[in-house]
C-alpha cells in the first residue's frame, strides 16, 4: 500500500479523524500521481510537494514544457558561473529537482 502524506488536515478535522471530508476515491488517485511523478521530477516530498501543477508546467497540452524561473527567479545569483534559464538546463544538473 502506498503511504499517505502527512497533510492529513487535507481531508480530515481535529476532532474525528475517521470522517474525511473527501471522498477516498479520490484521494489515492492524486497520491498514486504525485508518485509516479517522483520517477521524473519528485514532487511526494521536500519544497515542491505544495506547488501546483500549473506553476511549472506551462501548457497542459505540452506537459515535458516546463519552467523553473517561476519561483526560482534568482537562479543566476544562486550559480557561480552563468546558467540558461530553461527547465532542462535546470534539469541537468539537478535531475529530479535535487538540490546541489
Amino acid at each position: 500500500m502506498t503511504p499517505f502524506p502527512r497533510t492529513c488536515s487535507q481531508c480530515h478535522n481535529t476532532t474525528t479523524f475517521s470522517q474525511a471530508f473527501t471522498d477516498s476515491t479520490q484521494v489515492m488517485p492524486r497520491i498514486q500521481q504525485s508518485l509516479a511523478h517522483d520517477t521524473s521530477f519528485t514532487l511526494s516530498t521536500g519544497s515542491h510537494k505544495l506547488v501546483a501543477c500549473a506553476d511549472c508546467h506551462i501548457d497542459r497540452q505540452r506537459p515535458k514544457m516546463v519552467r523553473c524561473d517561476g519561483c526560482h527567479s534568482d537562479v543566476r545569483k544562486q550559480h557561480r558561473r552563468p546558467v540558461a534559464m530553461t527547465a532542462s538546463a535546470c534539469l541537468s544538473c539537478h535531475p529530479r529537482g535535487i538540490r546541489r
